[in-house]
């Protein structure tokens, strides 16, 4: 990942320096305007490959750090209810003890249930009468036998696990100490589950969830928008052919590229707001179809003027 991050520095020194001789801001301000598709629609193709590179290598991290904000604020949300759930939910759970693949403790049955999802432990319980209660009832939930736990999270994913690999557990909801959420102790490693400690990877996290989301974006962009481009030739073929534009392939990719770049602002903009627009792929479809259309019709080349005033006074 450092890597990766090393070589998308390396990238924004040299296209700024390359891209700002060919005032790159000028063709992303004038990409807006069909006009302007005439004066790229003939350059070298690797021109515009490179200014697509930059474009994106500019608005990635902006989307980045939304999406960054977005998941922090999910994850920040879940911990406060997870914590809740434990200090509210979980505060009359026994101790768990499982040593050497059995449960130790409780001794006693312990049932708890949440709408549609069951916790459940039974020391003397049978798996088979409980795989029949979970099929009967349709019920989610955890259940914890003498040396064995049956999963069901879904109707149809029933999954059942022997103890035979734990050592030892321990899981306590501790009452006496309240910062405590829970202290589960696994095989001599204690793990000490609190809200502060939770508050503090999810402040870590953005120094994680940045970076990581700057290179998944960047590579998913420049992938789908390339298969964007050759894919919407073929559309844009068709508008040559029947607008009489006479362009070549290469030329058509040229105008495809540029014409990304209102849409892709949009969207980014969009993205960045958070601003909620229904069908939004319909539409940044559209807009892209508009410029891509205006642009290689602008490219028309236009008729001699003996030619018009000829056909007009037959």
């Amino acid at each position: 990942m450092f890597i990766f991050l090393y070589k998308y520095q390396v990238l924004h020194i040299y296209f700024r320096k390359y891209l700002m001789e060919k005032s790159f801001w000028k063709k992303v301000i004038n990409s807006f305007d069909p006009e302007f598709f005439k004066e790229i629609v003939h350059q070298p193709l690797r021109q515009s490959f490179k200014y697509l590179l930059f474009l994106l290598l500019i608005l990635t991290p902006i989307l980045s750090f939304r999406y960054t904000i977005d998941t922090i604020t999910i994850m920040k949300d879940w911990a406060k209810k997870f914590s809740i759930f434990c200090e509210e939910e979980l505060k009359d759970v026994p101790e768990i003890t499982i040593e050497k693949g059995r449960l130790i403790s409780p001794k006693k049955l312990f049932s708890k249930e949440w709408k549609e999802f069951i916790f459940i432990i039974d020391p003397k319980g049978e798996v088979g009468y409980y795989l029949d209660l979970i099929k009967n009832h349709k019920k989610s939930g955890v259940i914890i036998l003498e040396n064995k736990i049956i999963i069901s999270l879904e109707e149809h994913e029933v999954t059942v696990r022997d103890f035979e690999k734990i050592s030892y557990l321990n899981l306590k909801f501790d009452e006496e100490e309240r910062e405590k959420l829970f202290v589960l102790t696994l095989n001599g490693e204690v793990f000490r589950i609190t809200p502060k400690g939770l508050n503090y990877w999810l402040d870590l996290a953005p120094f994680i969830l940045f970076p990581l989301s700057l290179i998944l974006i960047f590579l998913a962009l420049w992938i789908v928008k390339l298969i964007h481009v050759f894919i919407f030739s073929l559309f844009s073929l068709m508008i040559n052919g029947v607008g009489k534009v006479g362009l070549n392939y290469k030329s058509l990719l040229n105008i495809g590229i540029f014409a990304l770049t209102p849409p892709l602002i949009f969207k980014t903009f969009v993205k960045l707001t958070n601003i909620f627009i229904p069908h939004f792929t319909l539409v940044y479809l559209i807009l892209y179809a508009i410029f891509l259309i205006s642009g290689i019709l602008k490219c028309r080349p236009k008729e001699p003027v003996e030619f018009i005033a000829e056909r007009y006074s037959q």
